[in-house]
Formats: C-alpha cells, sequence, structure tokens
C-alpha cells in the first residue's frame, strides 16, 4: 500500500540552481524523453519515426528553387514542404499564417549550427546525419508549448471527486492506477496529477505511477528539472506549496523546485503522438490530451484519438482541453463531464 510522501510541512529551502540554457537531449541519451510535446511527448521509448513517410517530398530532397532575397527567410515553396513534413510526421499544421513564426524561431538555429541561410539549414537537417540529431533541435524550435498549473482547473476536481474514487472501488487493494500526461510541455500538468494524486491517497490507499511525454526533448529537460518562477506556482494553492515545493536558498531568484516527493512519482519520457505504437507496455486508466487537437487536422484528431482509445483500460478516462470537442470523430467515448470522457466497451 503506497501512500503520499510529504516533502515538508513548511516552506524549504534548495541549494540554488545555475539555470544554464539547456541543450535538447540527443537521441541516444533521450529515449525517453514528448513536449508538450507539443503539442505534445520522451526518453526511453519513444521515437521520431512517426508514420510511415509517403512519397511527398521532403525540403532536403527537392530543388528549393530561386532563394529568397532575404537568406533568414523561406521561400513559399520550402515553407510549404517543411510544414508538409511536419504535419505528416508530427501532426501539428502550420498553416502559411505561421511562416514569420516559423522562420524567427528558425533563426535561432542558424548561430548554432553555422548555417548562413534557412535554406542551407534544412538542407542540414534533411540530411542523413540531421536527421540523427539537428531534427531534434528543429522540432525543439518550432513547436509551442504553453501550459500552467492547475490549468482547467474543473478537471481535477472531476478527477478527485468523481474518477479516482471509481476507479479506486474497482481496482484490488494491490492494483497500480496509471496516469499519463500526453502533452506535459514543462511538467506543470503533470506534477499538478502528482499534487492531486499525493491529497487524494493522504487519507485513502491507492497505488499510482504518473508517465508524462512531450515531442520536446527541450521542454522535458526543464520538466525533469522542475524549477519554476514563483509567479509560476500563483496558481497552486497555498497549502500545498507549502507542502510540496521547495525555495531557493537565495531568495533573490524567485525560484522554487517541485519536492523529490512528488518529482520520484513522475516519469518522463519522448512521444511523438503520431507514432503507430506509442511504446507502453500497459494500458493506462486515465489520459490527459489537453490542448493537443487544436493543433491537428480532423483527421489526424480521428486518429489519435482512435489511438488513445486502445492505450485506456476498459472503462478508463479521457481528459481534453475545454476548446476542443470529439463531436464528429467516431470513436466509442461517453460523456462525463465537461472534456471529461470515459471509454466504452461492447
Amino acid at each position: 500500500m503506497a501512500t503520499s510522501t510529504m516533502v515538508t510541512t513548511q516552506y524549504l529551502t534548495f541549494r540554488p540552481v545555475r539555470l544554464m540554457p539547456m541543450r535538447p537531449e540527443g537521441m541516444a541519451a533521450d529515449r525517453r524523453p514528448h513536449s508538450r510535446g507539443a503539442p505534445a511527448g520522451h526518453h526511453a521509448g519513444g521515437r521520431l519515426h512517426g508514420r510511415q513517410q509517403t512519397a511527398s517530398p521532403r525540403p532536403g530532397m527537392v530543388d528549393p528553387g530561386p532563394a529568397p532575397l532575404d537568406e533568414a527567410a523561406l521561400s513559399a515553396k520550402q515553407f510549404r514542404q517543411l510544414a508538409a513534413f511536419i504535419q505528416e510526421r508530427y501532426g501539428i499544421r502550420l498553416p502559411p499564417a505561421k511562416k514569420l513564426m516559423v522562420e524567427s524561431r528558425l533563426r535561432r538555429r542558424l548561430k548554432e549550427t553555422g548555417q548562413s541561410s534557412l535554406g542551407r539549414y534544412l538542407e542540414q537537417v534533411f540530411s542523413p546525419e540531421g536527421e540523427a540529431g539537428e531534427l531534434l533541435h528543429m522540432v525543439d524550435a518550432i513547436t509551442t508549448n504553453k501550459t500552467e498549473f492547475f490549468r482547467e482547473a474543473d478537471h481535477f476536481q472531476v478527477l478527485a471527486s468523481q474518477v479516482l474514487p471509481h476507479l479506486a472501488a474497482l481496482q484490488p487493494p494491490a492494483a497500480m492506477i496509471r496516469i499519463w500526461s500526453a502533452a506535459c510541455s514543462t511538467g506543470e500538468e503533470a506534477y499538478t496529477l502528482a499534487m492531486v494524486l499525493a491529497e487524494w491517497t493522504r487519507s485513502r490507499p491507492l497505488r499510482y505511477a504518473i508517465l508524462a511525454s512531450d515531442l520536446s526533448t527541450r521542454v522535458l529537460g526543464a520538466a525533469r528539472q522542475a524549477i519554476y518562477r514563483e509567479d509560476e506556482v500563483a496558481a497552486i494553492p497555498m497549502a500545498l506549496r507549502k507542502r510540496y515545493l521547495l525555495r531557493s536558498k537565495d531568495r533573490g531568484l524567485g525560484l522554487v523546485q517541485i519536492g523529490p516527493g512528488l518529482r520520484e512519482r513522475v516519469t518522463f519520457r519522448r512521444i511523438n503522438l503520431m507514432d503507430e505504437d506509442f511504446g507502453l507496455a500497459e494500458r493506462q486508466h486515465i489520459i490527459f490530451c489537453r490542448n493537443v487537437m487544436i493543433y491537428f487536422d480532423k483527421e489526424d484528431q480521428g486518429r489519435l484519438m482512435r489511438h488513445l482509445h486502445g492505450q485506456l483500460a476498459p472503462g478508463g478516462f479521457l481528459f481534453t482541453g475545454h476548446s476542443e470537442s470529439l463531436a464528429g470523430i467516431q470513436v466509442p467515448f461517453r460523456p462525463l463531464a465537461p472534456a471529461v470522457y470515459q471509454r466504452i466497451d461492447p
């Protein structure tokens, strides 16, 4: 029987941490780690192979045509090819309106790689060597990661008041409840889940394990560090801050860290949600996949929901974003609460 481990009943201190710029993990070091991601992804098991490639050309395999006058810009053709690749491999839509944003983010990689233009940079990315390394950096650069603690807070009320009691009543005493934060970004959602589970199990026996994934290795590195600015944890109730957070010894830094008792409860790994196989050995009882479908077209939304349905244990629960809908997606879920669904089995 596992109960939560309280870090402290006071606001403790941790040694100041020098927050050096984090370098995205290489494929050998990651497997997992998404990252969210990204959208949202892994460490030990994920891979960037995604769906099978079609005959559509990739940016590094075609004649890019005349270079744009601005060497730090992409031609319309280059952007279309890059956008097609990103959607095919990762499901993320990059409409023409995102061109300036993508160019701005990729320019940061020019200095790191020593390339003189974005066209040359794409040639490097899609070379055999680039696909084994720089591709990860490019994905990190262009993915959007937005998250916060207790985001869409009513979901955590539903989790504590309805979902956990239901699952606890059905499971044998020694059973493990498995929860997956499928687009965890920099870790706020995963650690929010850890706090809710730790609080719930203070008075009730329940064994649980939390998996958190994202597409971006960069945000997964930040999630593992679990260091946040004080303004970023403002949404955490004060009682939970005192119980589960550590404050930097140097108060001038304005930093806090998730305590070790919660950090040990979360396993991070990189997962591409467009992969046919997520590499998960066991089905999950609860999946949080929120504000991910908004980046996908309808076809990929349906594909993702079918995969998540298959990844849920019978009667398991799926939490999506409040701005997302399963309308028109033929997957056997029944609504439980706003943006909360339960898997239906024959």
